[in-house]
């Protein structure tokens, strides 16, 4: 019934629309025409606007419900993350913290309409450049046309106003990225149906689209064939270095960008590659980096710490016969004119990395279940190993700000499988945001968790949030007035056998659907109501203790 009134209005970003919906309680990340890529000077109209959405405060940051993505620490106290509301559906937030993460605000709703197949929804991607600068894309597909596109939000202010633009484009790994409120670039595929009918989401061809002037228009600069690279088909594996359909994308600047990734050769057998660009994208070099280049299996973005110095991990094979993965660190101090590699490597592969500085990096590895953090004080020379808190079995993403200062998500999880919904969580998994000021030796957090399923919730305040948690049928409403650290439970009206969704508009004002349905199944003509249900509205005056009748449906 609220959610129908919500519709009716039309605004995605009214509160009721917030309240109703499932937001996470958080508490707690060669030029190109020689490879026979082409210039194109095509524009493409931006569809551009301007979005203020009222960023909503969440509970303190110890507690997490729904799905924690990823975390992304600029500093000591600013920071973004993002969290999934129910896997699978395509609904994220967008969320910044600028005192640790001891409280969040959401910024943004994304919403991906994209399929990849099988019943899941491509995922919306980000690029958190700065405290101020980030950028957002939502896949997008529209049923009666069958075409894909790419909205993409970026803002310049944390995020108080976001700007919107469309682009006639599917996207490929790698998120859009801006620099500042005008400048930004997009990789992505067109020209579709493609060459390869085995797949659908790569087009004939993969192209580079930049804008000058905040996304009003955008320019296809430069595009090339999207070339299987394998003879069978695999969405990775397309296009010629760097337009490739795997190629990582990253700008220092207006002018300097880079795009990173592997092509595939001689079978499955992989060959990592880097370009860099002085015109803003126009044009692309390969970049040579020191040590037997062959070894190099891939190459991820440059992260730099300053104009000149900056530092990027490669994935390498190791000598012959056993051919061990390895990681490698390279630096430049000259602003990626060259890169020097110290010629220590690790077996560690880079899958849930952070890197604070030219010195200092952490990696939870390949195996997140080992209960260990792998650190480095010296550039990759050295490892030690940190022992994780023992009471949570799956741990990351991980992100550091300083060499000292680090923050990762730690969960408890009864049943590993995945997705589920609420993201693999089941009643009694626990997941909560840890913080580390030593380097990672020690984490700490301040206990408020929930083991409540993030179904059916409400958030008044940084302090008061009502769950009905994943049962309704049980006649409890679950309450907290501390951010999470208790929880109390209220007796419902026990003439109803169905309730929520449930709305708070302050610690003690409440209201919730209420209904009593004869037949349990879903879904039925009247979205499941039979001759004789009944629907109500209840308030409540004292924080959900008791509750009164204030209108009624009969069926």
């Amino acid at each position: 019934m609220l959610r129908f009134f919500c519709m009716l209005r039309g605004d995605a970003y009214h509160p009721c629309f917030r309240f109703l919906g499932l937001l996470p309680l958080l508490g707690a990340l060669i030029m190109l025409t020689a490879c026979g890529a082409n210039t194109d000077q095509t524009y493409t109209g931006g569809d551009s606007k301007t979005i203020k959405p009222s960023p909503t405060m969440l509970a303190p940051a110890a507690v997490l419900k729904g799905v924690f993505k990823s975390i992304h620490m600029i500093t000591i106290t600013d920071g973004w993350a993002v969290s999934q509301s129910v896997p699978g559906s395509g609904s994220y937030t967008i969320l910044r913290t600028r005192d640790g993460g001891v409280h969040w605000q959401a910024m943004l709703d994304c919403v991906s309409t994209q399929g990849q197949g099988k019943g899941f929804i491509a995922p919306c991607s980000t690029d958190f450049h700065s405290a101020t600068v980030a950028t957002v894309m939502a896949p997008q597909y529209n049923e009666k046309t069958q075409a894909s596109s790419s909205l993409i939000y970026h803002t310049s202010d944390g995020g108080m106003t976001w700007r919107s633009s469309t682009i006639s484009a599917s996207s490929l790994e790698a998120p859009p990225v801006f620099v500042d409120g005008q400048h930004g670039w997009f990789l992505g595929t067109d020209h579709f149906p493609g060459r390869d009918p085995g797949s659908a989401y790569i087009g004939g061809q993969i192209a580079l689209y930049r804008t000058f002037d905040g996304g009003q228009h955008w320019q296809r600069v430069v595009s090339g064939p999207s070339t299987s690279q394998l003879p069978t088909t695999s969405d990775d594996a397309y296009g010629l270095a760097p337009l490739t359909a795997n190629a990582r994308l990253q700008f220092s600047s207006s002018q300097i960008g880079w795009l990173a990734g592997n092509t595939y050769q001689n079978g499955n057998n992989s060959q990592g590659w880097l370009y860099v660009t002085h015109d803003a994208g126009s044009s692309w070099h390969p970049v040579p980096l020191p040590g037997k280049s062959t070894a190099v299996t891939f190459i991820s973005p440059p992260t730099f710490f300053s104009e000149q110095n900056g530092l990027l991990l490669a994935s390498a094979s190791g000598p012959a016969p056993a051919y061990t993965p390895e990681t490698r660190f390279y630096t430049t101090s000259d602003g990626g004119q060259s890169w020097q590699w110290n010629g220590a490597s690790s077996q560690l592969q880079p899958i849930n990395e952070s890197v604070a500085d030219l010195q200092h990096a952490w990696s939870l590895g390949d195996n997140s279940n080992d209960h260990l953090l792998y650190a480095t004080s010296d550039g990759g020379k050295n490892w030690q190993k940190h022992a994780l808190p023992a009471q949570f079995n799956r741990y990351g993403p991980v992100s550091f700000a300083t060499a000292q200062a680090g923050w990762m998500i730690g969960m408890h999880i009864t049943h590993m499988s995945f997705p589920e919904t609420g993201g693999g969580l089941r009643p009694g998994d626990i997941s909560v945001l840890l913080r580390t000021s030593d380097g990672g030796q020690s984490w700490q957090w301040n206990g408020a968790s929930s083991q409540l399923q993030p179904i059916n919730e409400s958030v008044a305040d940084l302090q008061h949030a009502w769950s009905l948690g994943d049962n309704s049928n049980d006649h409890l409403l679950y309450a907290t007035s501390d951010g999470g650290k208790n929880w109390q439970k209220h007796a419902l009206p026990a003439q109803f056998n169905r309730y929520g969704p449930v709305s708070f508009a302050t610690a003690q004002a409440g209201w919730m659907i209420a209904m009593h349905i004869t037949h349990m199944s879903f879904p039925e003509p009247g979205g499941g109501l039979h001759p004789g249900d009944i629907s109500v509205l209840l308030r409540t005056i004292d924080g959900g203790q008791s509750w009164h009748e204030v209108s009624r449906a009969k069926i």
